[in-house]
């Protein structure tokens, strides 16, 4: 509710477009969102699935478009609950979700999703859509594209051809 207040003032500035930082539920109530847990569900802490759409609603009246933050370049890493989902894991790795060697490693820990699985694939297109579907969002950014287009997030570092293909797909 006190964001939807300050439209007015976003814009007398100008602003027409809002960016919101990623929404999807992560581990506990104190967080920037950039660890997601539940992709396909809204933080409880932020008022969960039905004061986000109202949000958004509100934006939309006050003629402001609404950008997500979406983070697909790991998940978690805490009460994830795809990780070993089906109970197996390799190098003590996530399961078959996630990389399972030297290109599961990013800054936020072992959490890098298999990009080359279909299944992986399917999941993140799902979301992506499900977030400009279900709460009529403007649009998404993709935090840390770098590191899903490659290893050590460096543009001189070690591609991930499945991540650049998952981008452009």
């Amino acid at each position: 509710a006190m964001a939807v207040e300050k439209f007015d003032h976003l814009l007398r500035l100008g602003v027409n477009v809002i960016e919101v930082m990623p929404t999807a539920e992560f581990a506990g109530d104190v967080s920037w969102g950039y660890n997601p847990a539940y992709c396909f569900a809204v933080e409880s802490a932020y008022g969960g699935r039905k004061a986000f759409k109202e949000f958004v609603k509100a934006a939309h009246r006050a003629k402001i478009g609404v950008v997500l933050d979406v983070v697909y370049n790991h998940f978690g890493p805490g009460d994830l609950g795809l990780w070993q989902f089906d109970g197996w894991n390799e190098n003590d790795g996530g399961g078959i979700y996630f990389y399972n060697d030297w290109r599961r490693k990013t800054p936020w820990g072992d959490n890098r999703p298999d990009y080359g699985r279909n299944e992986v694939r399917q999941f993140i297109y799902d979301n992506a859509f499900y977030w400009l579907d279900e709460f009529h969002l403007d649009g998404l950014r993709f935090d840390m594209t770098l590191y899903m287009r490659t290893v050590d997030g460096s543009s001189s570092g070690q591609d991930l051809p499945d991540g650049w293909s998952l981008i452009q797909w």
